[in-house]
């Protein structure tokens, strides 16, 4: 294509370098976009102070990004007027018109505005009720679909030993939140999802308005070809690792294994568990003992898949594509899991490449069984590895999603 595009990217952080696996894709397709077409960004949070020092990371071949300070009212008049019909609470956000001219005033037409992740979308109303027209087609990269991942609330409300007021409310809100995002997904023209189960539940969301559908693309993240250079160090190990976060919404995950799963796993073995993430954040429920090391943020994945025996991944949804799984694999690491985690890889075989269980006992009793068995460990971590390596790396991930724009663009012109 010889045109350079002119593409504008409203998202919500920093994603040099990616954090979580929101921002992963954003940071390879987009750093890889800026080589061939005009990339800015508009970072749009309630402080720049969080992102001052990760905007000195911005690739040399991004044109402008710049920082527009937005504000969220409090939750409980969010979920106020999400019921009553007026927003959905994630995409409840304000911003003062000073600050949205001073950034796009005398801005020339985009031929693409791409939204990451959905609540930036609020943005691009607020821009259009003030009459500010400034790009041809709309794009939206889904990390899940929400109201989907809100309905697996019920599934981690019946593992837990303990009643939760929120995932009961989080459940509920699904049904809610199901309206506003179908509206919300009839506004793009092209949405990008990275798994055929993403997609189908799109589709499904709205089904009932066929003609006026946005071409979805499927296209998961791309392997880290660096991982390769695991070669599973770790097969005589007592370490497994937990990849999870210990506060925020993911913490029922860590909840469920910790106090359902592992006390099992610790009186059977002499298994280590390495917790990696997000750390605690005070809260007692977490139970944590002597033969557990919490390491925080690890930089160099490679030393850590080097050192250990295998892995768990004890989830409950299945949104997106699930990185932590994909490095695994790629590592060469044995990997215990729940069914919604799998299956949003096509192909996975339990048994195969991975080990997939359905309750805590099955949890308990299947690492016991690879913890004694080494020819199972190492048959997982070679079909494993032979099944990650066939899905695409970032490079190729990167040149699909960049035809798939320009392909979108030109074939609509």
């Amino acid at each position: 294509m010889s045109k350079r595009l002119k593409i504008l990217l409203l998202t919500t952080s920093v994603p040099f370098p990616s954090y979580n696996g929101r921002e992963l894709p954003i940071e390879k397709f987009f750093t890889a976009l800026s080589k061939k077409h005009i990339v800015d960004i508009v970072i749009t949070h309630s402080t720049l102070t969080a992102y001052e020092l990760k905007i000195k990371n911005t690739p040399a071949s991004i044109r402008h990004i710049d920082f527009l300070p937005s504000r969220q009212s409090n939750a409980k008049k969010r979920y106020v007027e999400e019921l009553l019909g007026k927003s959905v609470a994630f995409m409840n956000y304000s911003y003062k018109l000073e600050d949205v001219k001073n950034i796009f005033d005398d801005r020339e037409e985009y031929d693409l505005v791409w939204t990451s992740p959905i609540s930036t979308l609020a943005l691009v109303e607020f821009l259009n009720a003030k009459g500010i027209s400034f790009y041809k087609y709309l794009g939206l990269g889904l990390n899940d679909i929400k109201s989907s991942s809100y309905r697996n609330g019920l599934r981690k409300l019946l593992s837990r030993r303990k009643f939760s007021l929120d995932l009961l409310f989080s459940y509920l809100r699904s049904w809610i939140v199901q309206k506003y995002e179908r509206t919300y997904l009839l506004k793009a023209d092209l949405v990008h999802v990275q798994t055929e189960s993403e997609k189908r539940k799109g589709l499904n969301l709205l089904k009932k308005d066929p003609d006026t559908f946005p071409q979805f693309i499927v296209i998961p993240n791309g392997i880290k070809k660096e991982l390769l250079e695991c070669d599973y160090r770790g097969v005589e190990s007592n370490k497994i690792l937990f990849m999870t976060h210990l506060c925020g919404a993911r913490k029922d995950e860590s909840y469920w294994f910790l106090n359902n799963v592992w006390p099992a796993i610790r009186s059977q073995t002499n298994l280590r568990l390495l917790l990696v993430g997000t750390p605690p954040c005070g809260d007692n429920e977490l139970l944590l003992d002597d033969r557990i090391d919490v390491l925080g943020y690890v930089d160099d994945l490679r030393a850590l898949f080097n050192q250990i025996k295998l892995a768990v991944v004890p989830i409950f949804h299945n949104s997106g594509l699930i990185n932590r799984i994909q490095d695994l694999l790629v590592a060469s690491v044995p990997v215990v899991t729940l069914p919604e985690p799998a299956s949003t890889f096509t192909g996975l075989e339990s048994g195969m490449h991975i080990q997939v269980v359905n309750s805590a006992k099955e949890f308990v009793d299947t690492v016991i069984q690879l913890d004694k068995s080494k020819n199972l460990r190492l048959a997982l971590s070679r079909n494993g590895r032979n099944f990650a390596v066939q899905m695409p790396s970032w490079s190729e991930a990167s040149d699909q999603f960049i035809n798939e724009i320009e392909q979108f663009i030109t074939s609509d012109t």
